[in-house]
């Protein structure tokens, strides 16, 4: 729905989906404090819609890519390493016993960097200034945190509870 289209008007311009997945990459260090502040009947969608946001991107960028007639996938450095770390992982979840949610949910945030951090960015290539705008951002983005971090050594417990996420 929503976020498809917003992934699709995104993708309508390279550039408008980089300075989208920069936004994404800004945000995610501050996703939990600021999910404290989204009402609890749309908690879950605001909490989920960051991976809706990167599929539809993702089908996107593969659309794009059809549509130019560039049927075949690249290869990347991080495919085998990747396709290797999944199988083992799938081979301890079945012999742990471990339950399917509980895998989704341990081995989530890792996938989402890999489809964030590399794939969606190889894919639809960042430049060397993509790149260092981002770097400036994710820059930025540290200074926060560490002007965060200060305050709340500064201000004492007070702070940690605010910044705490829910049900920490």
């Amino acid at each position: 729905g929503v976020v498809g289209t917003l992934a699709f008007v995104a993708a309508c311009s390279e550039q408008r989906l980089k300075y989208a997945l920069m936004g994404l990459a800004m945000y995610t260090p501050f996703e939990a404090f600021l999910l404290n502040f989204a009402p609890e009947s749309l908690y879950i969608l605001a909490r989920f819609a960051f991976y809706g946001f990167l599929a539809a991107c993702f089908a996107a960028i593969l659309l794009k890519r059809f549509y130019e007639g560039r049927l075949s996938l690249p290869r990347t450095p991080v495919d085998l390493p990747l396709l290797v770390f999944l199988c083992v992982s799938l081979v301890s979840v079945i012999i742990n016993r471990v339950s399917v949610n509980e895998a989704a949910i341990a081995y989530q945030p890792f996938l989402r960097f890999i489809v964030l951090a590399f794939y969606i960015v190889f894919f639809i290539d960042f430049t060397m200034k993509d790149a260092r705008t981002l770097t400036r951002f994710m820059f930025a983005v540290v200074a926060v945190e560490g002007i965060i971090g200060l305050a709340q050594s500064a201000i004492g417990e007070r702070a940690g509870l605010f910044l705490a996420p829910k049900g920490a």
